[in-house]
C-alpha cells in the first residue's frame, strides 16, 4: 500500500458521524500554513489534511485539531498560544494536537530527527517547561510517526 492508501484505510477505520471525514480537494491554507512552519509536515499527516476535511478527534490518546473551518482548525490553534507556538517552532516542533485527558502538553512532530520519507516522531511536550523555564522538554516520544500510528491503525482493526 502506499501513502494515500495507508490514509484512506485510517480514516475509514476511525470515520464516525462526530469526526465526519470528508474528501476535499486540496484547499489554499495547506501551503500557506506550511510556509509558517520549521519544515514540511510528514508526508502522511499531509496526505490526511489536503485530501480529508475532519471535526477535532481523539484517537490513541490524541485529540487532533481539526480541519475545517472551525474554530478548533489545525491553522488557527497551532498559532493561538504565542508562548508555547514561537519557542516549540523555534526548535523544530510542529504541534497538531493534545493529549486527550485534557492537559495542555503540545503533542508535535519533531522534525530535529526525519525517518523515511519525510516522516517524524510524535512527541509529547511539557507545557510548563515552556511557560515557566522557556525550554522545550520532551516527556514521551508517542510515536516513530504518524504513518506508524495509522498502520498500527489498519492492522489491528
Amino acid at each position: 500500500m502506499n501513502v494515500h492508501e495507508i490514509i484512506d484505510k485510517f480514516v475509514e477505520n476511525i470515520n464516525s458521524h462526530e469526526t465526519n471525514f470528508q474528501r476535499t480537494a486540496k484547499s489554499d491554507w495547506i501551503d500557506e500554513f506550511e510556509t509558517n512552519l520549521p519544515k514540511r509536515l510528514p508526508v502522511s499527516f499531509h496526505s490526511l489534511i489536503s485530501r480529508y476535511s475532519f471535526n477535532s478527534f481523539d484517537y490513541n490518546g490524541l485529540l487532533f485539531f481539526a480541519n475545517n473551518n472551525s474554530d478548533e482548525n489545525l491553522s488557527i490553534v497551532v498559532f493561538k498560544d504565542r508562548f508555547i507556538s514561537e519557542l516549540t517552532l523555534q526548535d523544530g516542533f510542529i504541534q497538531f494536537a493534545r493529549p486527550d485527558d485534557g492537559s495542555y502538553d503540545p503533542i508535535c512532530f519533531d522534525t530535529n530527527i526525519s525517518r523515511s520519507r519525510r516522516e517524524f516522531p510524535i512527541v509529547r511536550i511539557d507545557h510548563e517547561s515552556i511557560l515557566c523555564r522557556n525550554k522545550v522538554q520532551i516527556l514521551e516520544t508517542v510515536s516513530d510517526s504518524f504513518l506508524k500510528l495509522a498502520l498500527e491503525k489498519i492492522k489491528n482493526d
